[in-house]
């Protein structure tokens, strides 16, 4: 496909217009050699994992308290179901408003994106825990807070996993939608100014910096994953 895209994309469709695997790693090379790549990579970063550690919390505490409780869960349901139903592009302006254009924007962004699928991966958990499985321990004398650590907390940590692993991109979609609407650094912001200059390349080079994160993100929730699952802190129940 890059032998195909380097000798043929141009001549099809014009070098201007897609580029060429050429031409991306010579710009990218550029852009590691002056610091811009990585620094506004790592601005961008920043601002994805605040929203992501500040959102998982709130996911995770949220996401409990509607799985503990059947009053919580009829009370805040509907209105947690609402909220994510929400396009998170339209609630950018009003951020703005709010929070102006600086770092909190994209940190508050990327929060929106992360908390709704943490507490929905959380809350699932909680409710399809086997029952069958605690009522034996039940019966068998076990205590609440045995039945939680050996039953409910490797059960609901495989859900919460899961829920990361899809929701750190997220975060960095919103950190990236913050940028595009206002920002003077981060990868969105090289992104958008290259596309007002139709520089495909410098796209493309943006696109491919955030491809390769997201694939060594995933790789590390994974790695983590399988440890989870050597020392049986999740479980398949």
């Amino acid at each position: 496909m890059l032998v195909l895209w380097q000798t043929v994309g141009g001549r099809a469709f014009g070098v201007l217009n897609v580029s060429s695997p050429v031409l991306i790693a010579e710009r990218t090379w550029a852009w590691l050699k002056d610091g811009s790549l990585l620094s506004n990579l790592a601005v961008t970063l920043r601002e994805a994992s605040a929203g992501f550690v500040v959102g998982t919390a709130a996911g995770v505490i949220v996401g409990i308290l509607l799985g503990s409780s059947l009053l919580v869960a009829r009370i805040l349901g509907p209105f947690v179901s609402g909220l994510y139903a929400v396009p998170k592009v339209v609630l950018a302006p009003l951020l703005v408003v709010w929070f102006g254009i600086g770092v909190e924007l994209k940190v508050w962004l990327s929060f929106l994106f992360v908390v709704f699928l943490v507490i929905y991966t959380t809350w699932s958990g909680l409710t399809n825990v086997s029952a069958d499985l605690t009522n034996s321990l039940r019966l068998m004398g076990a205590s609440r807070l045995r039945i939680v650590r050996v039953i409910v907390l490797p059960a609901v940590f495989a859900w919460v996993l899961t829920g990361l692993r899809v929701s750190f991109p997220l975060a960095l979609i919103g950190a990236l939608l913050g940028e595009m609407v206002a920002s003077s650094e981060g990868i969105g912001h090289m992104v958008t100014t290259s596309g007002d200059a139709f520089d495909v390349t410098g796209v493309l080079v943006g696109v491919l910096t955030l491809t390769v994160t997201a694939i060594v993100v995933d790789s590390l929730f994974s790695y983590v994953e399988s440890l989870a699952k050597g020392r049986g802190l999740v479980g398949n129940i």
